[in-house]
C-alpha cells in the first residue's frame, strides 16, 4: 500500500476549498438567520463568510516561488535576485 506524501499540496488545496464553500454557506445561513431573528447571526456570519474568503484565497495558491528575506515578496523560482527590493535570494 502507498503511502501519501507528509506535505500533499493538492490534497491541502481541496480541503481548504471545500471547507470554504461549507464555512461560506454557513456564513451566509447565519446572515439571514441574523437578519429574520437573532441578532447574534448578524455577527457570526460575517465573520465566517470572511473566514471561508480566506480559505478560498489560500486554496487558490500553489505554493511555488522563493521569498525574499528582506521584503518579504514572493518570486518566481528561477530568479537569482528580487523583482521588489534585488536582494540576493537564497
Amino acid at each position: 500500500m502507498r503511502r501519501r506524501h507528509a506535505f500533499d499540496q493538492a490534497g491541502l488545496q481541496r480541503v481548504l476549498l471545500v471547507g470554504g464553500i461549507l464555512v461560506g454557506l454557513a456564513g451566509l445561513g447565519f446572515t439571514v438567520w441574523g437578519l429574520v431573528g437573532n441578532a447574534r447571526g448578524l455577527v457570526v456570519g460575517p465573520v465566517l463568510v470572511a473566514f471561508a474568503v480566506a480559505c478560498l484565497v489560500v486554496s487558490r495558491d500553489d505554493g511555488r516561488g522563493q521569498w525574499c528575506p528582506d521584503c518579504l515578496a514572493r518570486n518566481p523560482e528561477a530568479l537569482e535576485s528580487c523583482e521588489r527590493c534585488g536582494a540576493a535570494l537564497d
